[in-house]
């Protein structure tokens, strides 16, 4: 796998590797998951569900849905359930960092929402994570 050269976009860490999702409502289920969750404003969780999946800005997403990859200026990677244990464990590291980073939670339930969010599996229904040691998840 040739992971994308974009660890550092013009917002902050993105994703290690660059996912086009092969369905948009999934990306829009897990914006809208993050969004209640984190109380964050429309900009900023689009901006974190494009650091998610790998991409700058969030028009990007929508844009290499529709374009072919060859076309587009970024390097592609498969979804979760087509990846080695060893890169999808990166992927999910890389990703817990992007959400601690810009929620401001620590890694530990960064990792718990990333591993039930899964926002870059093609089969698994994102969802979230109700509570972490007895307590709710979210800034605190």
């Amino acid at each position: 796998m040739k992971a994308s050269k974009n660890a550092f976009g013009m917002f902050g860490k993105v994703s290690v590797d660059t996912v086009v999702p092969t369905d948009l409502e999934r990306v829009k289920k897990v914006r809208d998951l993050l969004r209640r969750r984190f109380d964050m404003s429309l900009g900023q969780v689009n901006e974190l569900v494009a650091a998610l999946y790998g991409f700058r800005i969030y028009p990007d997403i929508r844009d290499a849905f529709h374009q072919a990859p060859t076309s587009f200026a970024y390097s592609f990677s498969l979804e979760d359930e087509h990846l080695e244990q060893m890169e999808y464990s990166i992927r999910l590291l890389s990703q817990s960092e992007v959400l601690a980073g810009r929620t401001g939670i620590s890694f530990d339930d960064a990792e718990a929402v990333i591993s039930t969010l899964r926002p870059t599996s093609g089969n698994v229904a994102p969802s979230m994570p109700p509570r972490m040691g007895g307590r709710p998840f979210g800034r605190g």
